[in-house]
């Protein structure tokens, strides 16, 4: 399982993925799923999660 850093930017929270988990693009879909959060691409949020 991969891990990605956690820290504060300003008054937000961020996370710093690792290269391999990086999107193209300025935003991401942010979405919560129990106990997580899911990132989108916003560009066709359903083609990763289709292709799983």
């Amino acid at each position: 399982m991969d891990t990605a850093k956690i820290f504060t930017s300003g008054r937000s929270q961020a996370v710093r993925l690792p290269k391999e988990y990086r999107f193209e693009g300025k935003e991401v879909i942010v979405r919560h799923f129990g106990n997580g959060v899911i990132l989108l691409p916003c560009d066709k949020p359903w083609d990763m999660l289709e292709a799983a």
